[in-house]
């Protein structure tokens, strides 16, 4: 084990027995549903009760009628505006009312959210709502895992070979690789207001992963910084 996994699996695990809430956040393809497992067995070794809260089983809620799908389709693997909104609004109430519920802290949540493209954004904003106070507050964390260029490259041959022979449905509507690409260069662009340097000055000129830039605080919502 190297150091660097050692320094992770000890936040982990320290969040595992002392977080109420714990929420990944970022771009899809770095890791986020890997450190969801690692955190979810870690606390359940613990004798804590895991519930989850993830953008792919919140967002099928919300599609899960022909009428949905008619009125706000899904298009080029991107979930449509009004689904995101309404999962969102959701999403503060329902972390609401299990915080309510679970008092004793023997239960821990464990969330995901992908933040970019305004899935589940809502519970990062600070917003003057009765969920507020328990968001804001130490016992809620967000973390925002940041693979390094080798461990990046891992999850996107494995999401590739997944989009090819996808073992059950959640696998078959992860993010494709077009729109991880998409996500990627669009965040990678935005950073030239950060004077950082991007390589590629044309869209069909991918820039390569850097963590260096997806690590950059400027612009991250303050819960980011706990």
């Amino acid at each position: 084990m190297t150091q660097l996994d050692s320094d992770l699996d000890q936040t982990l695990e320290r969040l595992a027995g002392s977080a109420t809430a714990v929420f990944m956040t970022g771009l899809p393809g770095t890791g986020k549903s890997l450190y969801i497992r690692h955190l979810a067995n870690s606390a359940a070794s613990k004798g804590r009760l895991v519930h989850l809260l993830q953008w792919d089983v919140v967002r099928s809620s919300f599609e899960d009628t022909e009428q949905a799908m008619t009125q706000y389709p899904i298009e080029n693997g991107v979930t449509h505006g009004m689904v995101r909104i309404a999962a969102g609004q959701w999403a503060r109430k329902a972390i609401m009312q299990w915080q309510t519920q679970h008092v004793d802290k023997s239960a821990i949540l464990i969330g995901e959210l992908p933040l970019v493209g305004n899935r589940l954004i809502e519970v990062v904003r600070n917003l003057d709502d009765s969920a507020e106070p328990f968001l804001a507050s130490p016992a809620c964390q967000f973390v925002l895992p940041v693979p390094s260029a080798k461990v990046r490259s891992h999850i996107e041959h494995e999401r590739e070979r997944r989009m090819r022979q996808p073992k059950h449905t959640r696998e078959k509507n992860d993010a494709p690789m077009n729109v991880l690409s998409a996500l990627w260069f669009d965040l990678a662009r935005a950073t030239n207001d950060a004077g950082l340097v991007v390589t590629g000055s044309e869209k069909s000129d991918q820039p390569a992963y850097d963590s260096a830039i997806y690590e950059a605080r400027r612009g991250r919502p303050s819960r980011l910084e706990h």
